[in-house]
């Protein structure tokens, strides 16, 4: 429903519902064709242009799975960074806090050391859940890279037939 809310006080907002609704048929019809597709070609009566389709789909398909694999390494690296910050910073409280007499200055530093190591833990769990994130991609990149390959190969093989009439 992206279009919505930038049509909502448009003199053309019922225009904007109607995109909104067309999209989503025009997804559900895409949805279905491919599904009719992959049927034809399982049943191994898809033309050539079937093939290239579901080859151009699953490439696209997969230029998205690698672009989001891609944002969730750069999240990844992002974290590292920071845990590698709140670490030395950690560090340095820490040296801190063995050299101060004072009791307030201890409870100060001790505060922070606390936050800190919260600030660590919570870097820590992102890192996990991204990489959780990143272990279904990893599967789906491989199997729409051998799904292409063997659709490449189904085609070609298609082509290499000379039709006759006869």
């Amino acid at each position: 429903m992206r279009g919505r809310f930038l049509c909502f006080f448009s003199p053309f907002a019922f225009w904007c519902a109607a995109t909104n609704e067309e999209e989503e048929l025009r997804n559900a019809r895409i949805a279905s064709n491919r599904a009719a597709r992959r049927k034809r070609i399982r049943a191994h009566t898809a033309t050539l242009d079937d093939y290239q389709a579901e080859i151009a789909a699953q490439e696209h398909e997969l230029a998205a799975a690698v672009q989001k694999q891609s944002e969730i390494d750069s999240k990844l690296n992002a974290a590292d960074t920071d845990k590698k910050e709140y670490e030395k910073e950690l560090k340095k409280c820490e040296q801190k806090l063995a050299a101060k007499q004072s009791r307030a200055d201890i409870v100060k530093l001790e505060r922070k050391k606390e936050r800190l190591e919260a600030s660590i833990k919570d870097v820590l769990e992102q890192k996990e859940d991204l990489r959780e994130d990143r272990r279904p991609l990893v599967g789906r990149i491989k199997e729409l890279g051998a799904d292409i390959t063997r659709l490449e190969r189904q085609a070609g093989a298609w082509h290499a037939y000379p039709f006759s009439l006869v």
